[in-house]
C-alpha cells in the first residue's frame, strides 16, 4: 500500500519545531500517530503512512501461530536438572567473587570435578589485565 492510499486521519494539532532554514511540521493526527511534513497542512485529515507500516506489521505477525512454551517442553530428565543447578551454583559463586574483587565475572574461571557424590568445585582461576592487577595490589602506575 502506498502512501496515496493510505488511510486519511484527522489533524489534531500541528507544532512547529527546528531552526531557521530547518523547520518541519509535526501533524498530531486522530489515529495517535504523528506525521512530520516541511510544511503545516491545511487539509483537515492527511495519509497516516505510520498506519499503512502497522497495518503491514500486523498481517506479517498474524502469520505465525503462538507456541507455549509448556507444552513444547514438558518433560522431567533428572540429569538436565542437576546439570542446571551445578551451572546456577557456579553462576552464583562467579558473580560472589566478582563482587568481592571489584572484577568482570567473564574474568572468573570455576574448575569443577565429578565424583560419585556429585560436582564439587577443584581451583578457581582469576586472570586480571595489567590494569585490575595494579589495583588489587595496591600499587600506582609506575609499574611498567
Amino acid at each position: 500500500m502506498s502512501k496515496k492510499q493510505a488511510p486519511q486521519q484527522t489533524v489534531v494539532s500541528i507544532s512547529r519545531y527546528g531552526e531557521w532554514g530547518k523547520v518541519e511540521y509535526a501533524h498530531k493526527l486522530e489515529c495517535g500517530h504523528t506525521e512530520i511534513r516541511k510544511r503545516a497542512t491545511r487539509a483537515p485529515k492527511i495519509a497516516c503512512e505510520q498506519c499503512v507500516k502497522a497495518n503491514t506489521a500486523k498481517q506479517m505477525l498474524s502469520k505465525f501461530v503462538p507456541i507455549k512454551i509448556e507444552e513444547v517442553f514438558d518433560w522431567d530428565d533428572e540429569i538436565a536438572s542437576s546439570i542446571a543447578k551445578t551451572e546456577q551454583d557456579i553462576g552464583r559463586l562467579r558473580a560472589g567473587i566478582a563482587a568481592k574483587f571489584n572484577i568482570g565475572p567473564e574474568s572468573i574461571d570455576v574448575i569443577t570435578e565429578e565424583t560419585e557424590e556429585g560436582t564439587f568445585v577443584s581451583y578457581v582461576v582469576i586472570v586480571l589485565d595489567a590494569e585490575q592487577a595494579k589495583m588489587a595490589a595496591g600499587v600506582g602506575s609506575s609499574i611498567g
